[in-house]
């Protein structure tokens, strides 16, 4: 990875997300980088990220997977760095059942 500072770091130094917030101390701190035209990032799973069976728990594969795709979408905005891109809102692809 990169010497320099992660996308994170660069964007938002006081975000306390628990994936990649660089002011949380018992987060993950994950950092994302742009190495020409991708973004990637390392995330070694600790022991108590087990979910009982053998495997990494869920949750936190969403939360890096989460935390990591909002730093590619924002590592590549066209508005330039510390901005936030303005996505025209869209229906939900999620739906439910009443």
């Amino acid at each position: 990875m990169s010497a320099s500072a992660s996308i994170q770091e660069s964007l938002y130094p006081e975000l306390t997300c628990y994936g990649c917030g660089h002011a949380n101390p018992h987060g993950f701190r994950l950092r994302s980088y742009r190495e020409r035209d991708l973004t990637v990032a390392d995330f070694v799973p600790r022991p108590e990220h087990d979910n009982g069976f053998g495997f990494v728990n869920g949750g936190i594969i969403a939360t890096v997977l989460d935390c990591h795709g909002a730093a590619a979408v924002m590592g590549r905005s066209p508005s330039g760095a510390g901005k936030t891109p303005r996505v025209p809102p869209r229906r939900s692809l999620l739906r439910h059942s009443t």
